[in-house]
Order: C-alpha cells, then sequence, then structure tokens
C-alpha cells in the first residue's frame, strides 16, 4: 500500500530534529536541507528519534495500533520453525509480545472445531499429567521462556495437536525501532506529527537540558493522537447471540470482554 505524500520517513524526522539542535547541513548542489553527514551528529539525531517514538509509545499503553492479528499452524511432528524445543504443543508467540492476549484462538472457518480457551499453565501441565494427550487442541497457556529465548513469549496447547489446523488470536505487539534512512513509524502516518514532537520534546530534554515549549507542543499533540487512536475503537461490536450485542461508545480504546452465546462473559487483560 502506498503510504500518503505526507508520510514521514526515519530521514524526514532525522532532518527534523537536526535542524532544531542546527546541525543540519546544505546539500551543495541544490541547496536543500539534508541529514548531517558527521557520524557523531547522525547517530544522536538517530538515537533521538527513536527515544521519541519510544515516547510515544509508553504514553498510551492502550494505543489500537499496537493490536494485532496472527496464525499459528500446529505441526503435529514438531519440527516447524515455531516449535520450541521441537515439541509440537509448543509454539513461540510472535516477536515483540510480551503477555498482553486479546481473548482466546479460533479455528478455521468450517474446520468443525470452536476456540481453544485460555488457562493457567499448572491446569496444562496438570492435563498432561492424567489425560490421553493426542487429539485436537481445546486449551492453552502463555508463558515468558527462559535461556537464550528469556525476551521471548511461548503458547502451550493441550492436547497435542494430531492435525495442521491453523488457529488465529489478536494480541499485542511492541513496535520496533527505525534503523533505515527509508522507514517508516509502524503507528502509521496520523501519528507522525506526535512522534515529531516527542521526538523534538527529547531533543530538548537530552540536549538542552530543558523542558519547554517542545515538552509542550508534544503534551497537545499527545492529545490530539490518542483522541484519533480512539476513533479506531468501534462503536458497535457486533451481535454475539440472540439479544447480546454490546454497544460501546468511543471514550475508550480497547475492548475489555465479550459474550459467548451461552452467555459466558469472557475477560481481556489489557
Amino acid at each position: 500500500m502506498a503510504e500518503p505524500t505526507l508520510s514521514l520517513t526515519f530521514n524526514d524526522f532525522i532532518l527534523r530534529v537536526a535542524e532544531y539542535l542546527s546541525i543540519a547541513e546544505v546539500d551543495g548542489t541544490t541547496g536543500e536541507a539534508v541529514i548531517p553527514t558527521n557520524a557523531y551528529d547522525l547517530e544522536v539525531c538517530k538515537r533521538l528519534v527513536n527515544d521519541g517514538f519510544r515516547r510515544f509509545y509508553n504514553s498510551h499503553p492502550r494505543w489500537n495500533w499496537t493490536l494485532q492479528t496472527f496464525t499459528i499452524t500446529f505441526d503435529p511432528d514438531g519440527t516447524g520453525p515455531n516449535n520450541v524445543d521441537g515439541e509440537n504443543h509448543r509454539y513461540y508467540m510472535p516477536d515483540g509480545f510480551y503477555g498482553i492476549l486479546l481473548g482466546n484462538f479460533t479455528y478455521e472457518a468450517n474446520s468443525g472445531y470452536v476456540d481453544i480457551v485460555q488457562t493457567t499453565e499448572e491446569a496444562i501441565r496438570a492435563r498432561y499429567a492424567s489425560n490421553e494427550h493426542a487429539g485436537y487442541p481445546t486449551e492453552f497457556a502463555i508463558r515468558p521462556l527462559h535461556g537464550d529465548d528469556k525476551r521471548r513469549w511461548e503458547v502451550i496447547f493441550w492436547a497435542e495437536p494430531t492435525a495442521a489446523n491453523v488457529v488465529t488470536a489478536r494480541c499485542r505487539l511492541f513496535p520496533n525501532k527505525m534503523i533505515e534512512l527509508t522507514d517508516t513509524p509502524s503507528a502509521g502516518f496520523q501519528f507522525d506529527e506526535a512522534i515529531l514532537a516527542a521526538a523534538v520534546a527529547e531533543a530538548e530534554r537530552q540536549r538542552e537540558d530543558n523542558q519547554g515549549i517542545m515538552e509542550s507542543q508534544w503534551a497537545e499533540a499527545l492529545v490530539r493522537a490518542v483522541a484519533m487512536d480512539q476513533q479506531a475503537t468501534p462503536v458497535n461490536l457486533g451481535d454475539y447471540g440472540p439479544g447480546l450485542t454490546r454497544f460501546r461508545g468511543r471514550s475508550y480504546s480497547g475492548v475489555d470482554s465479550y459474550t459467548n452465546q451461552d452467555g459466558t462473559v469472557h475477560n481481556f487483560t489489557l
């Protein structure tokens, strides 16, 4: 998908921070402002931009743009690239996942199965200790890994899958920093202004040891960004059975529960 022509790349963010710090350079041929060629100045500007992006993210922990849908394909042999330690019931969660999962895993349409409900790791271990292991998964738990993978999470299923079914879930993923000059923030074009304001506020704070007008502009930009993000929250979350339609206003930026047709209410932890 083509980005709007008003969108900002990593290069654009760096240039604006460099101009604020008066270390931008001028192209000798075109006369246009360009990012610093001095390695130290360029590194400082890159770091300030990504510090601003990090600040933007951490200023509102329920950004809708961080919610992502992902899939896992079961490998009954345990030899797939996402299997943990070659076990067919253990799978890596996506990169950037740190424990925030919304709802349950669901099977593909027309698969004949419904959903896989979340339980505790202890309950999963008890299942494996006292029941037959093979079948199609009906329960799961998530947990952080250890050792070399200590900054990653896994999901463990019960029972062990016997078919290569695809299951889907939705979670909150943390963003990556910008590296290439052509990179754009994963938050989306609509938040470029707020990210730029955060980056310049970081430049003011870190390089000038001051929190003044740029800090105020960042605070105003954050308010606008949060209001814009809340527009992504649906007013009507849909029909979950006769008489169970759930309505929501736009004052909150996340879905916290839904009701099954049997009347069971599932709460999400955001």
